[in-house]
């Protein structure tokens, strides 16, 4: 598989593939946002998109954006996203060094991904570990 970043003005050349992607992970989000909201944030430079690839297509994506806290900037992780189970494994094994390496040269002193519990439990593997709770109550109703 090969992997890169996608610059914003790349984004319209591999977003049908990757929308496919993302709106498959979003089934485990809790609505924050769709990936019409994402397109627009990579598109403006506020997130950053890495897919990978093989002879198939497009079969990775990963959508982050920078935290800025008072002691530290972390790399937050907000869609892990992969057309089959293993997809993800190898990603990880084989591409997440990298973008350790380029959020540590913008800055970041820490990762952090917010996610449902199983994928908590897969990043487990990977040295992440659970830090606090995020919990939601509806107001509308």
């Amino acid at each position: 598989m090969k992997y890169a970043m996608v610059k914003p003005e790349e984004l319209e050349r591999v977003w049908l593939e990757v929308k496919v992607l993302i709106e498959k992970a979003k089934v485990y989000a809790v609505g924050e946002s769709n990936s019409e909201h994402i397109r627009r944030w990579v598109h403006k430079g506020e997130m950053a998109l890495f897919i990978g690839w093989d002879e198939t297509g497009i079969c990775f994506a990963m959508v982050s954006k920078f935290v800025y806290y008072a002691n530290y900037t972390a790399l937050r992780v907000l869609v892990f996203a992969g057309n089959t189970a293993g997809i993800f494994d190898k990603a990880m094994e084989e591409y997440w060094p990298s973008i350790v390496f380029w959020a540590k040269s913008q800055g970041a002193e820490r990762c952090e991904a917010y996610c449902h519990p199983s994928m908590t439990r897969l990043l487990k593997k990977y040295g992440f570990e659970p830090q606090c709770s995020v919990v939601g109550l509806n107001l509308e109703n």
